[in-house]
């Protein structure tokens, strides 16, 4: 008999290849819940690049808008004072 920390395994025949792991034992749960989160993980993505592509839209809406007339009005009002002030 051998002595040492292999001496109990000495008995035992040498397994070839990984470990063995029991992929039965996952069961039909772990699955399903393993495809529900991947579902999940997915839809929060579609969500979340729909909501931006839809912000995207909105400001460029807001930049391509027309200015209003008062608007216009009220900057050369501004330009003008300032000319003058400018030429005192």
């Amino acid at each position: 008999m051998k002595n040492g920390p292999n001496a109990a395994s000495a008995n035992r025949p040498r397994s070839v290849g990984p470990p063995r792991t029991d992929t039965a034992s996952m069961g039909y749960g772990n699955t399903v819940m393993g495809l529900a989160a991947v579902i999940g993980v997915g839809t929060l993505y579609v969500l979340l690049h729909e909501k931006k592509r839809k912000r995207k839209k909105l400001e460029k809406q807001l930049q391509d808008q027309p200015i209003s007339k008062e608007l216009l009005l009220k900057i050369l009002h501004r330009a003008r004072r300032a000319c003058r002030r400018a030429t005192r």
